[in-house]
């Protein structure tokens, strides 16, 4: 689908992608990510928050998010995030074979298919501390 956009525009009122073949939409406070069905994601909002800065490769499956920043899983299970440092941009894992990522507030965790976890964001979120 095309994806419109309005509003205050810190906020991602505009800058929306226009072209077509959108299947998802994500948002935080700040910013939204949209996913395209060839596997690219387009972000527009606050740049601080996520509205700029999202991966430039395709093969993307999923994009998750947290109040101020976004995850993306790839196809090949690999994970890249962006957007605000203290809302989980950093320091997600830099192996693949993950197959979902869940958020909190400030906060991702990433499961493999073994059951193995991984978690980063703010420590009192559930940045740290994942049973292994």
């Amino acid at each position: 689908g095309a994806v419109s956009a309005w509003g205050d525009e810190d906020y991602g009122g505009s800058g929306a992608p226009v072209s077509w073949g959108y299947l998802n939409i994500v948002s935080n406070d700040h910013a939204f990510a949209a996913l395209h069905s060839d596997g690219y994601i387009s972000t527009w909002g606050d740049t601080s928050n996520g509205g700029a800065g999202g991966p430039t490769s395709t093969g993307f499956v999923s994009i998750f998010s947290t109040s101020g920043a976004f995850a993306a899983l790839n196809a090949s299970g690999s994970i890249v995030s962006w957007g605000s440092g203290v809302s989980g941009s950093n320091a997600a894992p830099t192996d693949a074979g993950y197959v979902h990522v869940y958020s909190t507030a400030d906060a991702f965790t990433a499961i493999k298919a073994d059951g193995t976890l991984a978690s980063w964001g703010k420590p009192w979120s559930g940045g740290v501390g994942a049973p292994t």
